[in-house]
């Protein structure tokens, strides 16, 4: 008898540890997030229902303990959605969106998709969905949420600004079990703005290059996540009618005819022209030249596209060898001085025009350095008072 209680007791241990889940085991888990997304437009989605088909992200709750799929487990998950954008004059994060989930009958690891969740979701794969507690834009009585809002709605997209996703992951007492935190830098670009070589095609004779392997420079705002291209083409006055009907044309650069624009990186403001893979500049052609940076948005591709600038190659028997970032020093100077240095029959022919070094006040400085300093120039914060040859 003694034998016997003991077996059944062992037995009724053992039957508890099996049927019991330990809530604590679950944890909540980054298994996707599209990074490569820099402009978000309401256009993507339905304000009624909160659904859309573009994928965002996806998270997974699992449990180190089986039992918990045995489909009585419950929790809850608190979510906000936060955003700080000093484009709006907001210094700090400010909640966007706010609510509670119930997750019910949890029969599997949970799937959080953005693309699996609207307004009217009862389900979703492995428990059953509810959502207790909402509060989005048009909750909140902020001063600050409402300007947000309208600048949404007025153009169609969320501001540039730093993005924060939170979830907390929550046991029936509402005791925290896990927890997760997402941050995306969004910066759409809205600009570039091009520095030299060129100009426009009826002051041709003012921008004149010497070198066959020219460096363009360039100014744009930031973009989290672009990819950035150059195009060169010839521009043939007898049979183009303007700057963008040469752009179009048979290019230079890239050197393919399967590719639009040859690709550069986009995390830099300047650009050598190389010398191979592209098309030979010739004495005395004209050539444009434009930038396009592209990224993905909710809604698909966007392309910001510069202006088209024009240059002429020196038409001389010979080309001098020119330093192509001696472009810099003619901005700074202007073409006028520029000529009577380094033109035809200039103060400094037959020099060599090579930068071999340069200096600021006495101090060296880089090339970078001299760059930001012709476009002070360009930009008419400074002025020439005299140029001295030694």
């Amino acid at each position: 008898m003694y034998k016997l209680l003991l077996h059944i007791t062992l037995i009724t241990i053992a039957f508890s540890n099996n049927t019991t889940c330990e809530l604590s085991t679950f944890s909540i888990n980054e298994d996707y997030f599209n990074e490569s997304i820099v402009g978000y437009y309401i256009g993507a989605l339905d304000l009624n229902t909160g659904s859309t088909n573009v994928s965002l992200f996806r998270y997974s709750i699992t449990s180190s303990d089986l039992v918990c799929y045995e489909g009585g487990a419950s929790l809850k998950l608190d979510f906000s959605f936060s955003i700080f954008s000093p484009t709006l004059g907001f210094e700090s994060s400010e909640e966007l969106v706010l609510g509670k989930i119930k997750l019910d009958d949890i029969s599997s690891p949970i799937i959080l998709s953005n693309n699996d969740i609207d307004f009217s979701t009862t389900t979703i794969p492995g428990a059953r969905f509810s959502l207790l507690e909402y509060e989005g834009p048009t909750e909140f009585d902020s001063p600050q949420i409402t300007e947000i809002v309208s600048s949404i709605l007025q153009s169609g997209k969320i501001p540039n600004g730093i993005y924060s996703f939170k979830f907390l992951l929550k046991n029936n007492s509402n005791q925290v079990i896990d927890q997760i935190e997402k941050s995306i830098n969004v910066h759409e670009p809205s600009y570039i703005t091009l520095i030299s070589p060129g100009g426009s095609i009826d002051n041709i004779d003012e921008n004149i290059v010497y070198t066959p392997l020219p460096s363009f420079f360039w100014e744009q705002d930031r973009c989290s996540n672009c990819t950035l291209g150059i195009r060169v083409c010839e521009y043939i006055p007898e049979i183009h009618i303007s700057e963008i009907d040469a752009i179009s044309s048979l290019s230079n650069l890239p050197i393919s005819s399967y590719e639009d624009y040859y690709e550069i990186n986009d995390g830099v403001n300047s650009f050598q022209y190389p010398s191979f893979d592209a098309g030979i500049l010739l004495p005395g052609k004209i050539y444009v030249w434009q930038l396009k940076r592209s990224y993905n948005t909710t809604i698909g591709v966007s392309n910001l596209f510069s202006p088209v600038y024009s240059f002429k190659l020196h038409d001389g028997t010979t080309i001098k060898t020119m330093d192509p970032n001696i472009d810099q020093i003619k901005i700074i100077i202007g073409s006028e001085k520029f000529d009577f240095l380094f033109g035809d029959n200039g103060l400094l022919e037959g020099y060599d025009y090579n930068l071999k070094g340069i200096n600021n006040n006495e101090n060296d400085i880089s090339l970078e350095e001299l760059y930001n300093l012709s476009l002070k120039f360009q930009n008419e914060d400074y002025n020439v008072i005299e140029v001295i040859v030694e």
